[in-house]
Formats: C-alpha cells, sequence, structure tokens
C-alpha cells in the first residue's frame, strides 16, 4: 500500500548474503531451496534494523 509517499530505496533493491565472521560452519551459504527473510524492527520506533535469513530444507550436515 502507497499512501504516496516515495518508497525507500533500500526497500526496493535486491538482498544479498553477507557472510558475518564467527558463524557456526555446519551451515551452509549457498542453497537452492526457498529461503524467507523477515524484518526485524525496533519495536518503539518501527525503524528496520535488519533481517533474518531461515531456510529449513537443506541438510546442515554436509
Amino acid at each position: 500500500m502507497n499512501d504516496g509517499q516515495p518508497v525507500n530505496p533500500r526497500l526496493a533493491e535486491d538482498m544479498w548474503f553477507e557472510e558475518a565472521p564467527g558463524g557456526p560452519p555446519r551451515y551452509r551459504d549457498r542453497t537452492d531451496k526457498p529461503v524467507r527473510y523477515f524484518t526485524v524492527v525496533d519495536k518503539e520506533g518501527g525503524v528496520a534494523l535488519g533481517h533474518v535469513w531461515a531456510g529449513d530444507e537443506d541438510d546442515p550436515n554436509p
């Protein structure tokens, strides 16, 4: 729903996986299966803080 205000370009661009160092080595960094993401927002201000990515169709132990 658009209330006439311009769309923030950050919300319209493609999202890319960026590996963070120190994560568990048992998770794969690529998949051909569906992946979902959820936007994490600040409870009080409603500002987007980041995204949580999840996919559960691959075997986590290659």
